[in-house]
């Protein structure tokens, strides 16, 4: 998998609900208030990163990842560490939200996969990987290891009930490119 481009298009996960959203701010400002940094105004997981810049291609891919979301209910994604990382593509450390890797996520990530794959797409990261973190804040000094241990896990974090379609088109510079929900997420 290579790193992150501008131009690459990510699939992220999202909270649908406004409660889980507002729980999630304070989960970040009480992390924030322990190791300093920065939220992050969007929390998501990063599910899939393609290259596409036909149009076409990327309609089809929106309307295959559409159909296989039909059935879909929102799944609950549980943190069960923190962990400090270096992102050379933002220039910053960030601290990540660990989560387990559920079924209803590895279902999810193949569905995306084979919606790609059915446009003529080729996905960015590996066939079957699953990606497990969740950026909480950007521009943390580096924290104790200690620091991180005092934390308790298992913390749910948010239902998934949002899919974006995000460009990237700079470090901190995004661009919204399309929007689903799973079912019973409104």
């Amino acid at each position: 998998m290579r790193p992150a481009q501008v131009g690459d298009i990510c699939v992220l996960l999202e909270p649908s609900q406004p409660h889980e959203i507002n729980r999630l701010r304070q989960r970040q400002a009480a992390l924030q208030a322990r190791f300093g940094g920065v939220p992050i105004k969007h929390v998501h997981l990063t599910c899939q990163r393609f290259a596409c810049r036909d149009k076409g291609l990327l309609g089809a891919f929106v309307r295959n990842l559409a159909r296989a979301l039909e059935p879909l209910e929102p799944f609950p994604l549980t943190a069960i560490a923190l962990k400090p990382r270096y992102v050379s593509f933002r220039q910053t450390n960030i601290l990540k939200w660990e989560i387990q890797v559920t079924q209803e996520l590895e279902g999810f990530v193949a569905s995306v996969e084979q919606a790609l794959m059915a446009a003529g797409i080729a996905p960015l990261y590996k066939s079957g990987f699953v990606s497990s973190q969740i950026t909480a804040l950007k521009d943390v000094p580096e924290p104790e290891p200690g620091d991180l241990a005092a934390q308790v896990f298992p913390q749910h974090l948010f239902a998934a009930g949002r899919v974006v379609l995000s460009r990237i088109d700079g470090p901190n510079a995004f661009e919204l490119l399309a929007e689903l929900r799973l079912l019973n997420s409104f």
